[in-house]
């Protein structure tokens, strides 16, 4: 064999060692593209497993079967860049509920929330927006107390990327008569967000509270009694005024209500322990209103992908380059080792 054979083969060799080299090359860059436009947001949850019942998170007791929760309802899933879809808030098994609040947190870098005018005047911040969401305390609503429902303007917070929703109702506590709060499972609100796409985005509740419609312990503070003979408010044995006088308390006494309240000839009266009966119109409710305890579940929403190429395409597109640049090196390093005519 003489040395242009060897020459020959060498480069041959070469020809096809340089244009394989270059297909990887192309091929990882290809490869690599599309991940790289999909980065994933720092402090991104991992994708939880398909089928997968998410985990409840912040539970105050790990008996309790009241859980907040938020649903995802979208018309296409992925949802496409630039559509909107709801982020559906709901309280289940809860009882005797009269007002709440709730956080969300979103990741800006997948969602935005769809903006919607504040209301309330002197309420604007740097770096908050009014928040668009539906059916505000619909859950409320299904109770006689509801009727006293007032729920503040929605809002966003653009800086640390979180939703408020609160809704409260008015009226005095069911130990005093009062109406009794909402019962089972309902809606809170519906958070309306706009798709930037990206993949798989999570929405959290980092905050929630439930009030109950009653006080832990039910009392009453004596008010308005400077304008009665004596300044003080009289206490009596039963509940009426011609009753013996047990003793007469100034602004301020307050005291557990252990009966009523008892309506007599058109008047309401309240028996306050250690103290006696006395007109309920000289006394004010007072004590600490309790909490529910309940547990909360996050959601996830896949979301349409961006800045990629499609895989059915990838994969034709890179054989016929890698063959394209194979063939072409081959050819071009056999001329070069080519004997001179």
């Amino acid at each position: 064999m003489g040395q242009n054979d060897v020459a020959r083969r060498r480069a041959r060799r070469a020809g096809m060692a340089v244009g394989l080299i270059a297909g990887l090359s192309v091929l990882a860059v290809l490869l690599i593209a599309p991940v790289a436009a999909q980065e994933t947001p720092e402090g991104t949850p991992e994708t939880p497993v398909e089928g997968q019942t998410p985990a409840a998170t912040g539970t105050p007791e790990p008996t309790t079967n009241t859980v907040v929760r938020i649903d995802v309802v979208a018309e296409k899933v992925p949802v496409p860049k630039g559509d909107e879809f709801e982020a559906q808030v709901k309280v289940e098994n809860v009882e005797h509920l009269a007002a709440f609040d709730f956080t969300m947190s979103y990741e800006p870098k997948r969602l935005e929330p769809v903006e919607q005018e504040i209301t309330e005047s002197g309420d604007a911040r740097e770096g908050v927006i009014g928040a668009r969401v539906l059916d505000v305390g619909q859950f409320l609503g299904t109770s006689a107390r509801g009727e006293g429902m007032v729920c503040d303007d929605p809002k966003a917070d653009l800086n640390n990327h979180t939703v408020t929703v609160s809704c409260v109702t008015a009226g005095p506590p069911v130990c005093l008569d009062g109406a009794e709060g909402a019962s089972g499972s309902g809606l809170l609100g519906r958070v309306i967000f706009e798709s930037k796409g990206g993949g798989t985005a999570t929405l959290k509740l980092t905050d929630t509270t439930l009030v109950l419609d009653d006080y832990q312990v039910c009392g009453a503070e004596v008010v308005g009694a400077t304008d009665l003979p004596n300044g003080c408010l009289p206490f009596r044995d039963a509940p009426d005024p011609s009753a013996a006088e047990l003793t007469c308390e100034p602004d301020g006494t307050a005291a557990p209500i252990v009966e009523g309240p008892l309506d007599v000839s058109g008047r309401a009266w309240l028996r306050l322990e250690g103290l006696g009966w006395a007109s309920e119109e000289f006394l004010q409710a007072e004590g600490q209103v309790g909490s529910i305890p309940h547990s909360r579940v996050e959601a996830t929403v896949e979301l349409e992908s961006v800045g990629g190429v499609p895989w059915a395409v990838i994969g034709p597109v890179v054989g016929v380059i890698v063959l394209v640049l194979l063939a072409g090196g081959f050819l071009w390093y056999r001329r070069r080792g080519a004997p001179s005519p």
